[in-house]
């Protein structure tokens, strides 16, 4: 169970880096600094650490991504934004999520330098 204490008066403290937030990007910039010697401190509000990552499904966009090469599954970026167009009813930035699409995600560069460095060692699917 969470407890949440009243905030002191007032109080000091000195550290490398403070990250707000634990969800994907905040809990990023943390592995960003364990990666280059920098111990972090992540603050976040929330009992559970999942930031705006959980209105996202966790999702990372990455169209033609290896792991989707390696299951056969044909994407693209003009897929991307045909996607992005018809689940925002037309509303959202084509130019946008071209970019987005085009872009390779810094987050799976940093997936692939921990798969390689053994930190991370595998996949799997929890299906509940």
């Amino acid at each position: 169970m969470t407890t949440i204490l009243p905030p002191p008066a007032a109080f000091e403290a000195e550290v490398p880096v403070a990250i707000i937030g634990a969800g994907c990007a905040g809990l990023a910039a943390a592995l960003a600094c364990k990666e280059d010697g920098v111990e972090p401190l992540v603050i976040e509000r929330d009992p559970l650490p999942r930031g705006s990552t959980a209105l996202s499904a966790g999702l990372i966009p990455g169209p033609g991504s290896r792991w989707q090469k390696a299951l056969g599954i044909e994407d693209s970026a003009d897929l991307f934004v045909a996607d992005v167009k018809k689940k925002t009813k037309g509303k959202g930035d084509p130019d946008l999520a071209r970019a987005i699409g085009l872009s390779k995600s810094p987050t799976q560069a940093r997936l692939r330098r921990l798969e390689r460095a053994g930190v991370i060692r595998g996949y799997r699917a929890v299906i509940d």
